[in-house]
């Protein structure tokens, strides 16, 4: 199987299930309802995006493949990232499981090990629970339940 099908069938998978969790975020109030719609509706217009660049026949260098160049085993290694995410939030609580995660999952698909990159990935995790923070704690007054971390 070459890139662009492998990016076809992710691209359709992502739409498939953004419409089958939107249907299921009906019977939610509205207040509830309105945010994870927006980012459903963002991942299925990015995917539709990302269909239509692989589907439509570019000429010489247009041809966009996202996951090219990233072996199967480190998504693979993605994947069971984001099982152990959804376990370990509960354990030890949102941020740090987030900050654990992005982590790894910048650790992982970069190629380079050096210690200036680790550095960078520490870095933008940590920004990301800062802003996670900000935005859910701080302004949209999101309580989050209480772990052993958090």
């Amino acid at each position: 199987m070459n890139a662009r099908t492998i990016d076809r069938i992710v691209s359709v998978l992502i739409i498939l299930g953004a419409l089958i969790l939107l249907r299921e975020l009906r019977d939610i109030p509205r207040e509830g309802y309105i945010f994870p719609s927006i980012l459903l509706y963002g991942m299925m217009g990015c995917s539709g995006i990302l269909l239509a660049r692989t589907t439509v026949k570019g000429r010489g260098k247009d041809k966009i493949q996202v996951f090219k160049d990233v072996p199967v085993s480190r998504w693979l290694a993605v994947v069971a990232i984001f099982i152990l995410y959804v376990i370990g939030i509960f354990q030890l609580g949102f941020f740090a499981s987030t900050f654990g995660v992005s982590f790894a999952i910048t650790t992982v698909l970069s190629e380079d090990r050096r210690i200036k990159t680790l550095l960078s990935n520490i870095i933008f995790s940590s920004g990301l629970i800062v802003f996670f923070f900000i935005f859910f704690v701080k302004l949209m007054k999101v309580r989050f339940p209480d772990a052993l971390l958090m």
